[in-house]
């Protein structure tokens, strides 16, 4: 039995974010306001999962186990337009930006759950994938429902032998 479980503590550097897209449009008497936003969230982690695998074929095992992150940095991005229609009359006003986030405004420890699985096609060459659902909310002082990181990766695994 013991042969069928390893623990495998791995180290990485993860990136993970979200886009926001919104577009409202305002009729009023005689003129028409549309405003379009876009942004991202970009946030660099060093993740730590510990994962405890299962094999139950030889070449075929489900995998489980927390994963720890640490908060790094991260970016974000937007762009903002306003479109205002009167008559034949239109006015249009943009802006955009790119900056670092303000890491005081960000948790600085993540933590998810993983599950995934994987498969080996040759005793040495596999491929892998994983989803991480997200404990712990990214922002500090959050008083609305919870932002959580959740992934979901894909790999290639190399076994050394």
């Amino acid at each position: 039995m013991a042969g069928k479980f390893s623990l495998q503590p791995e180290l990485s550097y993860n990136q993970v974010g979200s886009k926001i897209e919104i577009d409202t449009r305002y009729d009023l008497p005689g003129t028409v306001v549309r405003m379009k936003n876009n942004g991202s969230l970009t946030l660099g982690y060093l993740s730590l999962p510990v994962i405890l695998q299962y094999n139950i074929l030889p070449n075929l095992y489900v995998e489980a186990g927390p994963e720890f992150g640490l908060l790094l940095g991260g970016k974000t991005e937007d762009s903002w337009t306003e479109t205002t229609t009167s008559g034949n009359n239109i006015s249009i006003i943009s802006s955009s930006s790119n900056r670092k986030i303000i890491k005081d405004y960000y948790n600085t420890f993540n933590m998810g759950i993983g599950i995934g699985a994987g498969y080996f096609f040759t005793s040495n060459f596999g491929a892998t994938a994983r989803f991480t659902a997200g404990l712990t909310d990214i922002y500090k002082h959050n008083t609305v429902d919870a932002v959580r990181n959740n992934t979901f990766q894909v790999g290639v695994a190399y076994k050394f032998k």
